[in-house]
């Protein structure tokens, strides 16, 4: 039986730690604590990037409002006077005015054209909006799990630098008894400068990545957070037509395309309207030799060469340039879909790697090395092999899992999907 103070039962427990504690840091939770979708929530309100996107849509809007005004042209008042001398003498001056107004007016439906023009406009900058808040999203919720990633290997570099401590002592302790070598203290020492190392780069790489998740969320940069959540041990697979199906059809930069080919229909609209003349109507009141005089006109441009067909050829070139633009951003879509499908699929298989008999193989094949080392029946040299292989093997499992994480936020945005999205539920 073993002591509860022995060396070798404090390795073994420290060993399967290990494993336990990559989860157990999951359920630590302390003030104040982030879960994704609070992440998501703040992001999608103090995120700097998705409300200047969103103060777009104010300035759309008030493009709309100018484009619906009836007269473009506010009227012009015109007032002039002055004296005419009588030529017989009898009164040598006699006092004449002239007020005038005038008012242009647009014919050719000009107004209904920029109000489409404005009004498709106004669509495709919302639909931006929403395209940012999908780009946004996807940000925080790679960062979101890159950063519990970073926190697993945290844990883990403790507990490998643990391992090492452990490690260097049972080293030291079998060359003051004369069953060890110099040699092997000297790899043991190595081996522990080396995981003190890995656990500053990964707390150094935890930090950097809590930075990012801050700016993502809008917080300030000093902000303490805690993290609430595990990466996915396991997903359900989808179905790669209806990822696309789904992506064609409520992908937010394939609504703003449309809207910019509908804007672009109405500019052709517009600079057809625009080759007609506007129209100018005017009256005048005057007083001409002592009569009181009433006039009323009309100014119509002739239109001889200014017909305005190098706009109306622009207008049409960008209306084909905007449907070729939505086409290729159709296939885009399409491409991306389906290789996040097939990233995804790849990543449930890669996790799949790492079943329940790998784990457990990994925490027996810890506790028998360490076992063998304490009855001397393992070099340093050999248990130091076995134990990079344990961490290189744990490794690779929160690895995995970050990879089903990150193939997962970019499927569901590839499907305009929310991020917080079960696709369990989903799948059933």
């Amino acid at each position: 039986m073993w002591s509860t103070n022995s060396p070798l039962r404090a390795g073994i427990a420290a060993v399967f730690a290990l494993v336990a504690n990559i989860d157990a840091a999951d359920a630590q939770v302390s003030s104040p604590s982030l879960t994704l979708g609070d992440a998501l929530e703040r992001a999608a309100t103090d995120n700097h990037l998705l409300r200047a996107a969103e103060l777009r849509i104010g300035e759309a809007s008030g493009q709309l409002t100018q484009a619906a005004v009836w007269l473009v042209d506010n009227p012009e008042l015109a007032a002039s006077g002055g004296r005419r001398t009588d030529p017989d003498g009898v009164d040598a001056f006699d006092r004449e005015y002239e007020i005038g107004i005038e008012q242009r007016f647009e014919i050719g439906g000009q107004r209904g054209g920029r109000k489409r023009v404005a009004e498709a406009g106004l669509e495709a900058t919302r639909a931006r909006a929403s395209d940012v808040g999908r780009v946004v999203a996807l940000a925080t919720s790679l960062a979101f799990h890159e950063s519990l990633a970073a926190r697993e290997r945290v844990e883990l570099a403790e507990r490998t630098e643990d391992l090492a401590g452990q490690l260097h002592d049972l080293a030291r302790r079998r060359l003051d008894v004369g069953e060890g070598t110099p040699l092997e203290l000297n790899a043991a020492a190595v081996r522990l400068a080396e995981a003190r190392r890995l656990r500053l780069a990964a707390q150094a790489r935890h930090d950097t990545l809590l930075l990012r998740l801050r700016r993502l969320i809008g917080s300030e940069p000093d902000e303490p957070v805690t993290l609430v959540g595990a990466l996915p041990d396991s997903s359900p697979p989808v179905f790669t037509d209806d990822i696309v199906a789904r992506a064609v059809e409520a992908r937010p930069d394939l609504r703003a395309a449309v809207h910019q080919v509908d804007a672009a229909a109405a500019g052709v609209s517009l600079a057809g309207a625009r080759a007609w003349p506007d129209v100018t109507l005017g009256a005048l009141v005057a007083r001409e030799e002592g009569d009181e005089v009433l006039r009323a006109g009309i100014r119509v441009p002739l239109v001889l060469f200014n017909r305005n067909q190098g706009n109306r050829a622009t207008a049409e070139a960008a209306r084909e340039r905007a449907v070729v633009e939505q086409e290729g951003l159709v296939l885009t879509v399409v491409t991306e879909a389906r290789s996040a499908a097939l990233a995804y699929e790849q990543a449930r298989a890669a996790l799949d790697v790492y079943d329940a008999d790998v784990l457990v193989a990994l925490e027996e094949s810890a506790a028998l090395v360490q076992l063998a080392a304490e009855a001397g029946e393992l070099s340093i040299a050999d248990v130091l092999v076995v134990q990079r292989e344990l961490i290189d093997g744990l490794g690779g499992y929160v690895d995995a899992r970050l990879s089903l994480a990150t193939a997962r936020a970019r499927l569901l945005a590839a499907a305009s999907l929310p991020q917080t999205t079960d696709l369990f539920e989903e799948d059933r």
